[in-house]
């Protein structure tokens, strides 16, 4: 085959590629065609006002016209870094290991290494080791983001965390977590799980009050959490905090593979 024959038979070989896998996930269409509709909608309507090109008072019609060519080579290059990760991949002999992906993720985040798995599961050292554990999903979970709340960064939660020498007596809280994971049976079990260290909120004693039988700060905040025995203990103090903030009532989903799963994840 001729140089060009091998050309027009690649191409035609990815392109037969990227559309199995746009009939496979539809989603994939929209990168190729609202992105462009909204950064063309974007930039001419939200940001046209503000910018002017060639010499001062440039017209609209320069303008358009020096958008629209900008949205075309953005086009082509979110277009050309989407086809080299999928040919990064076909490329590949067979699929990673999850224990090489696990690497890859701690490099990214500490809890992206999280998302790899389902279920449960309990983090040591910095976040990335991970064991799964069984634990009960028999309750409703309140979410509830407090009104006029700012999330502080990772580095701001950490600070302060030491400048309340908060390592003190970590041996300690580790160990009572591991002891009160070991012993959970019941959804009732779950309130023996130590409190959040990084984060408290007022807000979680009113959880309590209102009914549920565990109730903390998830994460470095400010979201609470609150869990119920019950979907309408959950849903009837949603109405009565909903003057705190958003709320929302929701439930722990079921694995493809296990009939129980918690939404949860347990850090030390």
């Amino acid at each position: 085959m001729t140089g060009f024959a091998w050309w027009t038979h690649d191409s035609w070989e990815m392109v037969r590629r990227n559309l199995i896998h746009i009939k496979r996930t539809p989603e994939l269409l929209l990168d190729v065609t609202l992105s462009p509709i909204m950064f063309v909608l974007l930039f001419s309507i939200v940001f046209g006002g503000a910018i002017t090109v060639g010499a001062e008072g440039g017209d609209s019609q320069s303008y358009t016209n020096f958008l629209m060519a900008g949205i075309f080579v953005q086009t082509v290059a979110f277009a050309g870094i989407y086809t080299s990760v999928l040919l990064a991949n076909d490329l590949l002999p067979e699929p990673l290991p999850v224990e090489r992906l696990a690497t890859l993720a701690a490099t990214i985040g500490a809890d992206v290494p999280f998302f790899l798995g389902e279920g449960p599961q309990l983090g040591t050292g910095d976040g990335t080791v991970l064991s799964p554990v069984n634990l009960p999903i028999g309750y409703a979970v309140l979410l509830l983001v407090p009104a006029g709340a700012v999330k502080s960064s990772t580095g701001d939660v950490y600070r302060a965390f030491d400048a309340r020498n908060g390592a003190a007596g970590f041996d300690e809280r580790r160990r009572a977590l591991l002891e009160a994971v070991a012993i959970v049976r019941d959804e009732g079990d779950l309130a023996l799980l130590p409190p959040n260290d990084l984060a408290s909120s007022p807000l979680s004693e009113e959880l309590l009050a209102a009914g549920a039988f565990r109730a903390d700060v998830s994460g470095a905040g400010p979201c609470v959490y609150a869990l119920f025995a019950e979907r309408k203990q959950a849903e009837a103090a949603a109405r009565s905090l909903r003057s705190k903030g958003t709320t929302w009532v929701v439930f722990p989903a079921p694995r493809a593979d296990a009939t129980e799963v918690a939404v949860s994840t347990l850090e030390t």
